[in-house]
């Protein structure tokens, strides 16, 4: 009797020592031995106690492509001396902060792929992330238009400089997305450089130059274009960024807001406007070319939608 005591006795101060002081820090997505840190656990009731603190929640909890939303940490508070280091994907880190209220904030990054991406947050600098979540990367042509900057007459934009199409343009955001009584408007590009698809073949985002800096915080912006200096009308595709004026021009991964990107036909060089037809034709015969030169992929690829309206409903996929 008193040996099956005993037994009884080891069994449960084994078990009491195992499940002790089991937390979701680290552990999200797991099951434990007591508890649970499996998003399930919250319809199933069996969430460890501190599961909301340790797998968290953000508000909101997605934003542009490009990067530069800050967000809420939701249901986890942390010291106002706590050094906030967000990481993206596992290889982005970036640095957040600790508002009035004890509420943690990220700031997202560039990231170069849309959907899902894991989300770890450190509050002693980086030493240690015990705390994780999702973020949900979208591309700025499916993005709120409450969380990005807006070309007002989009088509104007893509446009400028072709017959009958020029003037002042415009362009307004939620004050609210950059906290900053002064802003920047920068203009960013993106190219490829290399023969595609070869180990060379690299893509480039970059910051060109500013439209406008110490500009009021006032959600508009307007200017009547001019065409690009030192070189920059060979960028042709790009997107504009308001940013906080007391960062050094094209600091990444900052808190702003982001235009969709475009056609950056309004600072083209003058042979785009004295000519836009026949530049158009030269950059088709141009890429008719390169077509020509590239591997035969279409075996590769999945088949295309029917229609437009198929392809922009299948965000899974197509945008």
């Amino acid at each position: 009797m008193r040996r099956s005591t005993a037994v009884i006795f080891t069994l449960l101060v084994s078990f009491i020592c195992r499940t002790l002081g089991e937390t979701c820090a680290e552990n999200c997505g797991k099951k434990l031995n007591s508890c649970s840190c499996h998003p399930t656990c919250g319809s199933l009731g069996s969430c460890c106690s501190d599961y909301k603190e340790s797998c968290v929640n953000t508000s909101p909890y997605s934003g542009s492509i490009l990067g530069g939303t800050d967000f809420v940490v939701l249901d986890a508070y942390f010291n106002k001396s706590s050094d906030i280091v967000c990481r993206f994907d596992n290889k982005t880190n970036t640095v957040g902060y600790v508002d009035e209220e004890g509420r943690g904030h990220c700031i997202s990054p560039l990231l170069y792929e849309t959907g899902w991406v894991s989300l770890q947050i450190s509050s002693d600098n980086g030493t240690r992330f015990n705390r994780a979540g999702s973020w949900l990367s979208v591309h700025t042509g499916k993005l709120d238009s409450r969380f990005k900057a807006i070309l007002v007459n989009s088509t104007k934009w893509q446009y400028y400089g072709t017959p009958n199409v020029g003037g002042n343009l415009q362009m307004t955001w939620n004050t609210t997305l950059v906290n900053a009584e002064k802003v920047n408007i920068e203009l960013w590009g993106y190219r490829e450089t290399g023969d595609p698809y070869s180990e060379y073949w690299q893509g480039e985002w970059l910051y060109l130059y500013s439209l406008a800096k110490d500009h009021p915080n006032n959600g508009s912006f307007s200017f009547f274009p001019k065409i690009a200096e030192d070189g920059f009308s060979i960028w042709e595709l790009g997107a504009l960024r308001v940013s906080s004026s007391s960062y050094p021009n094209g600091m990444w991964n900052v808190q702003a807001a982001w235009s969709e990107d475009h056609a950056l036909a309004w600072h083209l060089e003058e042979s785009f406007r004295q000519n836009s037809t026949g530049w158009a034709l030269d950059k088709c015969l141009d890429w008719d070319q390169l077509e020509n030169e590239l591997p035969d992929f279409l075996a590769e690829i999945i088949d295309c939608p029917c229609t437009l309206a198929q392809a922009r409903a299948d965000t899974g996929r197509f945008h």
